[in-house]
């Protein structure tokens, strides 16, 4: 499994925080927290705190992938993708596919 790909199978190497600890770019953390605050009315978003590896990194993470309920469920099951849970599809993930583009081609490979 790619690991940069996330256990829900959101593609991490895409994701601006990503990109901003890759490149150590505090120009893309500010920038990025701006839009999360906008995007997600989250308003308070550190660009100090926008830091992360993916979830199937050692870390960093952002704060939002400590406490991701995709990710906790596979670290409890020891899987680095959704896709190798005897449960997958479950509810939740299915929900999360059909609303994140992508994401469940990305799971469906790491499956096959």
């Amino acid at each position: 499994m790619n690991k940069n790909i996330g256990v829900c199978g959101l593609d991490c190497s895409k994701c601006d925080c990503y990109q901003a600890t890759v490149k150590d770019d505090d120009s893309l953390r500010e920038k990025t927290a701006r839009k999360w605050e906008k995007e997600y009315s989250h308003p308070g978003i550190n660009p100090e705190d926008l830091n992360c590896l993916g979830c199937n990194s050692e870390g960093p993470w952002y704060e939002h992938c400590f406490k991701c309920s995709y990710r906790l469920c596979a670290k409890e099951k020891n899987l680095t993708s959704c896709s190798q849970c005897e449960d997958y599809p479950c509810e939740a993930i299915v929900k999360f596919h059909s609303q994140v583009p992508g994401t469940k081609e990305n799971c469906e490979a790491a499956r096959n």
